[in-house]
Order: structure tokens, then sequence, then C-alpha cells
């Protein structure tokens, strides 16, 4: 079984180091967040930040919402939660893991 098409762009979204650090603050921070306070996490300059959060919204890992003088990013837990499970699904059918 290959991994269906629509999950390849969370997979492709979170294939750089500095996107995984920012996907990791997000799920440390809980919640909805500021931009601002993840590059400060993550110790990115306004411009790597903004590149990678761009290539995270497009693969679907978050949404970006503008907030006065801020944008507000929030995780899309439901696709990767679905993507994640495909895999784990994957790997108990062909008994690489326990269920």
């Amino acid at each position: 079984m290959s991994l269906p098409k629509t999950h390849a762009p969370i997979y492709m979204g979170l294939s750089h180091p500095r996107r995984i650090k920012i996907y990791n603050a997000l799920v440390d921070i809980g919640r909805p967040t500021t931009h601002g306070r993840v590059q400060e996490l993550v110790g990115l300059n306004a411009q790597a930040m903004a590149h990678h959060l761009r290539q995270m919204e497009k693969a679907g890992l978050i949404k970006r919402q503008p907030k006065g003088s801020e944008t507000i990013i929030t995780l899309n837990i439901s696709d990767m939660f679905d993507s994640f499970e495909l895999v784990k699904f994957q790997y108990h059918a062909q008994g690489k893991i326990a269920a």
C-alpha cells in the first residue's frame, strides 16, 4: 500500500529541520499563537520564518490568520492525525509494530 497523494504534502511540509522545529514549538504551545511568539521560540529571522510558514501552510500543516498587526498561527491537527494514523496502520499491517 502506498501513501495516498493527499497525504504527501504533509510529509513534504515537515521535510526541513526548521519546519520540524516550528511544528514542535506549535505543539508545545498547544493553542493558536502569534507568528512573533513562534519566531521567538525557534530563533529564525523574519525572512526564514515567513518562508517556512508559507511552506507549512501550503502543505496544509498550519492555518494563518491576520489579527490586527499580528498573524495567528494554528496547527491543522485533523489532517496530520489522519496521515499519521495511515502510516501506523500500514506498519501494523506489515507486522512492523504492535497494535
